[in-house]
């Protein structure tokens, strides 16, 4: 019996201007800009030299309520991560949907 994984794969959205998002460790917070966004994660852009956190809870500025996703992020370059969302509510991920088709 093979176990495997299918990693699902989303279409990512390029906005007209980058998206402002805060990530919190517990210990730290980060203001970034997102560059790209889809369904399962996104390219993020960062001031300063601080080291990319590995888990966060990044919080997406839309609207009067920001949306929150629990967050997996890698440094790519320097100032730019990506990020993986790994855990969100379903208003805010049917919220993040209806953003991204718009």
């Amino acid at each position: 019996e093979k176990s495997w994984i299918r990693q699902r794969r989303y279409p990512r959205v390029v906005p007209k201007t980058n998206w402002p998002a805060t990530a919190d460790t517990g210990k730290a917070r980060q203001e970034v800009m997102l560059s790209s966004v889809s369904l399962g994660g996104g390219l993020a852009k960062r001031e300063g030299r601080a080291t990319a956190p590995s888990e966060a809870l990044l919080q997406m500025q839309s609207g009067l309520r920001p949306l929150t996703a629990h967050v997996i992020m890698r440094e790519l370059r320097p100032h730019e991560l990506t990020f993986e969302i790994v855990d969100i509510s379903l208003r805010d991920l049917s919220r993040l949907r209806s953003l991204l088709l718009q």
